[in-house]
């Protein structure tokens, strides 16, 4: 399963927008189509490796969202890639990584 989650902060902010007259939907229509190609592409990857995929996107809190798949798939490990890119909001906040990691009542594999 290959999982890309539209952040629920990208999800309000096209709610701003859509009362400015932009129609939400379309503005979620459009970001999935700009990031379906990237989508299908890392599919194609495992696809090529013998590894059966399926991709799907979400909108919610990312690591919610990825656990939730998990459970509802019954998968049997998740793997993550962590990026460590901004030090200062992730000793605050944790990163995305770290929260599936934590919060996850499946095995996880971080990689850098």
């Amino acid at each position: 399963m290959v999982l890309h989650v539209i952040n629920i902060h990208f999800n309000a902010i096209s709610e701003i927008l859509s009362e400015e007259g932009l129609d939400k939907e379309a503005i979620i229509s459009t970001y999935r189509k700009n990031n379906e190609s990237k989508l299908n592409g890392v599919a194609r990857q495992f696809e090529d490796a013998g590894i059966t995929t399926k991709t799907e996107f979400r909108i919610g809190v990312p690591f919610v969202e990825i656990n939730k798949l998990a459970e509802e798939e019954d998968v049997t490990f998740i793997v993550i890639g962590h990026r460590g890119e901004n030090a200062a909001v992730e000793l605050m906040l944790g990163s995305t990584a770290e929260k599936v990691a934590r919060k996850s009542t499946k095995p996880v594999l971080l990689i850098r």
